[in-house]
């Protein structure tokens, strides 16, 4: 049996000194049954090459870092760039025709929600209120509408508005921000008789159910003035609403004000 064995490294601290057969690891495959090298100099050799694997990784590391960084700043540029309008012109029939515009050089116009002001949105907002348009957020969709600045956000009654589609449409109740809103806009006169509130008790009404899109309870865009008997004619004549005609605004709701004064008449 062999009580001692020289380590072949050139490199060795030993300096091809014999040493005791433990200091070598067994091996099958060798003649001997030990490896050539001994223990120090393979854990020596373990630590240069983990060293080597180390720093290459770092190096790799740090190149896809700088990468990632430039990747992720020229996406942020390209979401904070106005939209253009050549690129949106498909989409923008799904948006009434009165909220756009193009300006000479090609960039899209909106309408301020709140102020009704013409402003360059980014493409960052108009694919924000695209995806609220189709739902694409799920059932807690806020409307993210498009505002000029965070002032219009702030002061705009239904910004970031949420509703919780499980609680029941009776316990929904119109702050009274929005109900001011509406009789001014209407001028404290039923929307579609044009009938005063001195003549006859006015309510305002959806336009789009709140049961069947709770997250509009709050929009403008979705309410009308009109008086308790035209209220009750109008349940009676829309029992229900087509989803699609949200995406038309308030364009439809001056075509549905329309359309009721001309049933009312017949």
């Amino acid at each position: 049996m062999i009580e001692f064995k020289k380590c072949t490294n050139s490199k060795c601290k030993h300096n091809g000194e014999l040493q005791p057969i433990e200091n070598f690891d067994k091996n099958k495959n060798k003649e001997d049954g030990y490896n050539d090298w001994c223990k120090d100099c393979k854990h020596e050799h373990y630590l240069e090459k983990r060293e080597k694997i180390i720093k290459k990784n770092q190096k790799k590391y740090n190149e896809d870092s700088t990468f990632r960084e430039e990747k992720h700043r020229k996406m942020k540029e390209d979401r904070e760039s106005p939209a253009i309008y050549e690129k949106w012109k498909d989409r923008l029939k799904y948006f009434p025709e009165e909220e756009f515009a193009c300006q000479e050089d090609g960039v899209l116009l909106v309408r301020c929600k709140k102020c009704k002001e013409f402003f360059a949105p980014t493409r960052s907002q108009m694919w924000s209120r695209w995806g609220a348009i189709n739902n694409r957020y799920g059932d807690r969709t806020p409307n993210l509408f498009l505002y000029c600045s965070d002032k219009c956000k702030k002061e705009c009654p239904h910004y970031g508005k949420i509703l919780d589609p499980n609680i029941p449409s009776k316990r929904l109740m119109l702050s009274k921000r929005v109900e001011k809103e509406v009789y001014d806009r209407a001028d404290n006169k039923c929307e579609i008789t044009g009938v005063s509130a001195d003549d006859a008790k006015l309510v305002i009404h959806h336009v789009i159910p709140k049961t069947i899109a709770p997250e509009l309870f709050s929009d403008l865009d979705n309410l009308i003035l009109v008086s308790e008997e035209v209220h009750k004619e109008l349940h009676r004549l829309y029992p229900e609403c087509e989803l699609s005609k949200l995406k038309n605004g308030s364009k439809y709701r001056d075509k549905f004000i329309s359309e009721v004064q001309n049933l009312l008449k017949k």
